[in-house]
């Protein structure tokens, strides 16, 4: 069962039911989702048409309301609108598995930290190490995604576990200069569902080799660095897209350099996304020589001011190299 915001509905040991938020918090106040064949608002209320065919609800006073939100309707039998992101927090939070030597990095992990409302669905792993990483060293990192995710979707019938993405790079790839980061490899899972074939992304990870480890604490189970440490990473990868072509401008929120024309409108949309979670971090922790350049971006990038946006994005450089992370946070 679903509540009208397409949460899953859990059971405690005692009966009690729940639905877990954003940030991986119970939640015991709740609307369940209306089934298919009675559709309602958010607030529970059932639709009606009316004979020129517009919709509304009644009001307690019993006087027609037209302006509502319509609830989250769950299917009769739809898993893949199962939400696979909760319940993989749910599942960490409650089994604890391990892995190694990765941390989560990207939307989900600033979405767990901060409990901000972060647009996004998948995991983004990193598996560092500070010697070059061998094919030892990527098989490792899949398989303990593997035995996770498996044991995972063991509680979810119906499902199958797809490795869509799996590629080790004989010489290091996308360097963050800053962090002294190499990439050597990247695998991805999928969850495939038979009944519907469809392909749901759930995971991705990356093999790097970088001069120190950052430090690692667990979130509800999940290993996350500090704020800091994705605060900087996501400023930097935000100054190359600002003043590089080529791979490192794809994510240019104005003007993406993807080779492919079709996809630039995607990758702006994640620069725009960048510049969003800059934002809300800022809130969290205290850069304020950076917030007020992101806050001048987000502007440029509004009225799609390229020239002011690359001035931001070199004077960006300096601004986190004062800031760099030392590895002790």
């Amino acid at each position: 069962m679903l509540n009208t915001k397409g949460r899953v509905i859990r059971k405690g040991p005692r009966g009690g039911e729940y639905v877990l938020g954003p940030s991986g918090r119970k939640i015991y106040k709740f609307t369940r989702a209306p089934s298919a064949t009675s559709p309602r608002n958010t607030k529970g209320r059932k639709i009606y048409t009316g004979p020129k065919g517009g919709e509304y609800v009644m009001g307690p006073s019993g006087r027609k309301i037209y302006k509502f939100t319509k609830a989250f309707v769950e299917p009769a039998k739809s898993p893949e609108k199962i939400i696979l992101d909760t319940l993989f927090i749910d599942f960490v939070k409650r089994t604890r598995p391990d892995f190694g030597a990765m941390y989560l990095s990207g939307g989900m992990a600033i979405r767990l930290i901060t409990g901000g409302d972060v647009p996004t669905t998948d995991f983004d792993f990193v598996y560092q190490m500070t010697t070059t990483p061998t094919k030892s060293d990527y098989i490792k990192m899949t398989k303990i995604l593997k035995t996770i995710l498996k044991d995972f979707l063991k509680e979810i019938p119906g499902t199958k576990l797809v490795e869509n993405v799996k590629t080790l790079d004989p010489s290091p790839t996308h360097i963050n200069t800053m962090f002294g980061k190499y990439k050597y490899g990247h695998a991805g899972f999928s969850v495939y569902i038979p009944a519907t074939k469809m392909t749901i992304d759930l995971v991705d990870a990356v093999l790097i080799k970088q001069p120190r480890l950052f430090k690692v604490h667990s979130k509800n189970g999940m290993p996350v660095p500090s704020l800091r440490t994705i605060y900087l990473d996501t400023a930097f990868v935000m100054h190359k897209s600002l003043t590089s072509s080529g791979y490192d401008g794809w994510r240019n929120p104005i003007a993406s350099t993807h080779w492919n024309v079709a996809q630039r409108p995607k990758y702006e949309t994640k620069g725009k996304k960048d510049i969003d979670r800059l934002l809300l971090m800022s809130n969290h922790i205290r850069m304020n020589n950076i917030k007020s350049n992101i806050q001048r971006l987000k502007r440029a990038v509004n009225t799609r001011n390229i020239p002011t946006s690359k001035d931001i994005g070199r004077s960006l450089y300096n601004k986190i190299k004062a800031y760099r992370n030392d590895g002790t946070d």
